[in-house]
């Protein structure tokens, strides 16, 4: 799915991925994320695409979950799946004004239950409570100064995640 079919069910419900106890927290390093982004923004400004060319994360494995079958059980992928979603919160205002987009999936950790909140709610200044919020705090800054340093205009940027499919 693309991001923008994350974020638009047609029935109105928002994909909701559980994070089971053995997936370790989220560790995305400053340079990993940047990365993504770079990468992210090199190929929307690449000049000639072909029409049906599109850019693909490394891909996040899900099945669906026994006991709620509303929701999706990640395999692998919980650290791409939480940046992405941090990039989508450093992008929220934009989302709602230029697409209309109210809310993100949900992620809800199975032994870190307090973290769904932190990233809906507390991202924006680095918090050491805990050692996750550190890091996903930790991210928000990182995609903060990226705009910043490089000048990119979030609506540009969030053209390129809601118009082409990952």
């Amino acid at each position: 799915k693309s991001i923008y079919e994350l974020l638009s069910n047609e029935d109105g419900k928002y994909e909701i991925f559980f994070i089971p106890f053995y997936q370790r927290g989220d560790r995305e390093s400053e340079q990993q994320v940047v990365e993504l982004l770079e990468d992210i923004w090199e190929f929307a400004s690449k000049k000639k695409k072909d029409e049906y060319e599109f850019y693909c994360l490394q891909p996040i494995v899900v099945k669906k979950n026994k006991e709620d079958i509303s929701k999706w059980d990640v395999i692998d992928g919980q650290q791409r799946l939480t940046t992405v979603y941090i990039i989508l919160k450093y992008l929220e205002k934009e989302s709602k004004e230029y697409f209309y987009i109210d809310n993100f999936y949900t992620l809800n950790y199975e032994t870190r239950p307090k973290s769904a909140e932190f990233l809906e709610e507390k991202l924006l200044q680095i918090n050491v409570s805990n050692i996750d919020f550190f890091h996903m705090s930790k991210t928000y800054n990182t995609i903060k100064e990226w705009f910043k340093k490089n000048k990119i205009h979030k609506i540009d940027f969030l053209n390129v995640l809601l118009k082409h499919k990952f």
